[in-house]
C-alpha cells in the first residue's frame, strides 16, 4: 500500500482547529500536525500534545510570518522577499523564536517544518530557515514539507508553487534534508463536507510514496476565520466511516514522516 502523510495545520490557533487535530491523530485519521508557535494560546495548546499523541503523530513547527507578532500583510512579504528587501537579522530572529518557543514547550525538536500560508518557500527566508536548522538540529534535521501541488491543482496551485518551492527543494536537498515530493489537498476551501470527500478520493487516487496531503480541520468554526466553514466540513469528512473505505479502495495508508523517510 502507498504510504502518504496525512498533516493538520495551524495547530495552536484555536481551541476548535486543536480539538480536532487531536481527535483525528487518536483515531488514526492523521500522522502530522504543525504548530503555531507564536499563538497567544500555544503554551495551552502544546499541553495536549501527550506522550499518548506524539507516539501516533509527528509535530512540526508552522513557520508564521503573516499571522502573529510582528506580522507583514502576506503580499507585502511575497513581494519584499522576491526584491531581497527582507531584513536578514529579523528573518534569522523571527525564525529562532519560533523553534525556541516549540522547544520549550514541547521539550523536543520540530519532527518537520511547513509554512503558514507556504512562507517557509519564500527567498530569503527559505535559505535562514535551513541555515538555522542546520545549526540546531545537525544530522539530526527535522523533515520539511514542502508545497509543490500535484498536477491538476488549479489556479490556486500554480500560485503556490511560484512560491519557491523549486527553490527551497534544490537548497534543501544541497544541504542534505528529506523533503516531500508533492502537496495535496489544494482547492479553494468552498466545498461542503460530501464534496470535499470526493475531492479528498481524488487525491488517494494521486498519491505516491513522499506525498503529504495538507487539511485544515475544525470541530466548530474558529471565529471570524474566512476558512472557518470549510474547516468543519474536511473535519467531518475525515472523521467519518466513508474515508476509512476510501483509503482502502485507493490502496493508500497513513504514514508519519519519519516511517515514509526511513524506509
Amino acid at each position: 500500500m502507498t504510504p502518504l502523510i496525512l498533516s493538520a495545520d495551524d495547530f495552536g490557533l484555536d481551541e476548535g482547529i486543536d480539538a480536532a487535530v487531536l481527535d483525528l491523530a487518536l483515531r488514526g485519521r492523521l500522522t502530522a500536525t504543525s504548530c503555531l508557535t507564536l499563538s497567544p494560546r500555544w503554551n495551552d495548546a502544546a499541553r495536549s500534545l501527550t506522550p499518548s499523541v506524539r507516539e501516533r503523530i509527528d509535530v512540526g513547527l508552522h513557520l508564521d510570518f503573516t499571522e502573529f507578532g510582528a506580522a507583514m500583510p502576506w503580499p507585502t512579504l511575497v513581494m519584499t522577499s522576491y526584491v531581497r528587501q527582507l531584513r536578514a537579522g529579523d528573518v534569522s530572529r523571527r525564525i529562532a523564536l519560533q523553534l525556541d518557543a516549540f522547544e520549550t514547550a514541547t521539550g523536543t525538536p520540530p519532527d518537520y517544518v511547513d509554512g503558514h500560508r507556504h512562507i517557509h518557500q519564500l527567498p530569503q527566508i527559505r535559505s535562514a530557515l535551513l541555515r538555522e536548522m542546520e545549526r540546531r538540529y545537525g544530522d539530526s534535521r527535522p523533515w520539511i514539507r514542502l508545497s509543490r501541488p500535484a498536477s491538476g491543482s488549479g489556479f490556486k496551485g500554480a500560485v503556490i508553487d511560484l512560491l519557491g518551492g523549486v527553490g527551497l527543494a534544490r537548497e534543501a536537498e544541497r544541504a542534505g534534508f528529506q523533503c516531500t515530493k508533492r502537496l495535496l489537498g489544494v482547492y479553494g476551501f468552498d466545498l461542503a463536507a460530501d464534496d470535499y470527500a470526493l475531492d479528498v478520493k481524488v487525491w488517494l487516487a494521486q498519491a505516491r510514496r513522499f506525498d503529504a496531503l495538507m487539511v485544515h480541520v475544525a470541530q466548530h468554526a474558529p471565529p471570524a476565520d474566512p476558512i472557518g466553514t470549510a474547516r468543519v466540513a474536511e473535519y467531518t469528512a475525515l472523521s467519518g466511516d466513508g474515508f476509512a473505505t476510501a483509503l482502502a479502495e485507493a490502496g493508500v495508508r497513513l504514514a508519519r514522516g519519519r516511517e515514509v523517510f526511513a524506509t
